[in-house]
């Protein structure tokens, strides 16, 4: 008999809500194997937890739930291929633009600290810089939220733990 999974039990396994999960369902992006007709309960099956993978692992690097259901339709991996290039085009875009923000921000801070601007002028450069701060420091938390090792606890089930980083 296969290993079946209630949606709680997916949820805890892969570190996402149930919510998440039935609304997966619901879009028709990830659907259970069985539905209990009576209770209406939603059964997952041992052969699904890869694709739950896939898709988690496709929504962390942006992709809009639309847009990974017509990659999981692609009939081949040259399309699945196009997909990627794309999505690691719009990643690229986001890098430039975090770079962009920082080198911004390295002005801002350069100007102040020489303290050569007009009070008016450093007021609006030190406001300008906080929001630069905020949005960059935002768009980490996301990375760094994202960025998870995935262990085995005592008892053999999967434990996230956040990722330290090399070095």
């Amino acid at each position: 008999m296969k290993l079946r999974f209630t949606t709680g039990e997916l949820a805890r396994l892969h570190g996402v809500s149930k919510q998440t999960l039935i609304f997966y369902d619901k879009a028709g992006v990830f659907c259970p194997r069985e539905k209990d007709p009576h209770n209406g309960y939603r059964y997952y099956t041992e052969d699904q937890l890869e694709l739950l993978d896939h898709i988690l692992m496709l929504k962390d690097m942006g992709m809009s739930l639309q847009d990974i259901r017509a990659f999981l339709a692609l009939p081949d991996m040259g399309g699945a291929v196009a997909v990627l290039k794309r999505q690691q085009e719009i990643l690229r875009e986001r890098q430039a633009q975090l770079k962009e923000a920082m080198a911004r921000l390295d002005e801002i801070v350069t100007c102040l600290e020489r303290g050569d601007a007009p009070l008016e002028e450093s007021l609006k450069l030190f406001e300008e810089g906080t929001k630069l701060m905020k949005k960059c420091s935002a768009q980490l938390d996301r990375a760094e939220q994202k960025v998870t090792r995935l262990l085995a606890g005592p008892d053999g089930t999967p434990v996230e733990e956040p990722f330290q980083g090399e070095g």
